[in-house]
């Protein structure tokens, strides 16, 4: 019995994926997809879900951190589909518990582990029915498709004066929008030279600070095998510190429906020189 079918066993119920066939007005009909992941009932009792998803649950845990935040809130919004969570909802919470302190069934489980942990479910708290079930799952798990990968570059590591320069800018913008005359012309003038004047120190900052970083990381991307360019998804730029992180991300991506191609890149990223691809690792 694999796990999805232990799973079912103890009031988890997996919707799996349908595909219409046939001719319409002919045999037109909705059929299954096996080993396939639409959405899931979470089978937590009144309360468990009180216990997670209440900010006096004694198991809250959205004031932790910004990972913490996103699981939260995510999480709540499980609970209010009545227990019924889609796919992708599920992979968030999964990615964001694995590697947090205190949530030990969201960790790799091997079958002795996770057999064990099921054989215990009435005395798991819904943290840890919830980690076992993403074990569970796992293989099926996907992002949307708008959360997969994309060639967009995304900005630099923000710093507290690149905050300050992008709202200054934005505010420049917008006051650019609507034409001006007589002396309200001359007033927004005047307002835009000063934005400007107090814009201008700060950008020398920055330049300063950018010229001398020695900040440098070494690693792996995933990159477009017909361009080059280093794909991003939800989280970024798609970097990872170790070669595992980067196929992993990899396998996600191939059970989308429409599985983007890519490659596995080494990669140097420093401020003078940006991010620079070395040699194809896999693809």
């Amino acid at each position: 019995m694999n796990r999805p079918q232990q799973l079912e066993n103890v009031g988890v119920v997996i919707h799996p994926e349908t595909v219409w066939l046939g001719t319409p007005g002919v045999d037109r009909r909705q059929e299954k997809v096996p080993d396939t992941l639409s959405s899931i009932f979470l089978p937590l009792s009144a309360e468990e879900w009180c216990s997670i998803a209440m900010r006096e649950g004694e198991n809250y845990v959205g004031g932790c951190c910004g990972n913490m935040g996103v699981l939260q809130d995510t999480i709540n919004e499980i609970f209010r589909n009545s227990g019924c969570a889609d796919n992708s909802e599920l992979l968030t919470v999964y990615e964001m518990a694995k590697g947090h302190d205190g949530f030990d069934t969201f960790e790799e489980l091997n079958e002795p582990q996770f057999s064990e942990l099921l054989e215990r479910w009435e005395h798991l708290d819904g943290w840890e029915k919830i980690g076992l079930i993403c074990n569970g799952v796992e293989p099926m798990l996907k992002p949307k498709q708008h959360e997969g990968p994309s060639n967009y570059s995304v900005p630099p590591e923000e710093r507290d004066i690149i905050h300050v320069l992008h709202g200054s800018l934005a505010r420049l913008s917008w006051q650019g929008l609507f034409t001006r005359e007589g002396d309200e012309a001359a007033t927004h003038e005047a307002n835009r030279l000063t934005a400007l004047a107090k814009i201008l120190p700060l950008t020398q900052q920055l330049l300063e600070q950018l010229e001398n970083s020695t900040e440098r990381f070494e690693g792996y991307a995933l990159a477009s095998p017909e361009t080059g360019e280093i794909l991003y998804n939800a989280y970024g730029l798609c970097f990872y510190h170790n070669l595992e992180a980067a196929q992993k991300m990899g396998e996600i991506w191939q059970r989308m429906d429409e599985s983007p191609a890519y490659q596995i890149r080494e990669l140097v990223v420093t401020v003078a020189d940006g991010a620079v691809l070395g040699d194809v690792i896999a693809e």
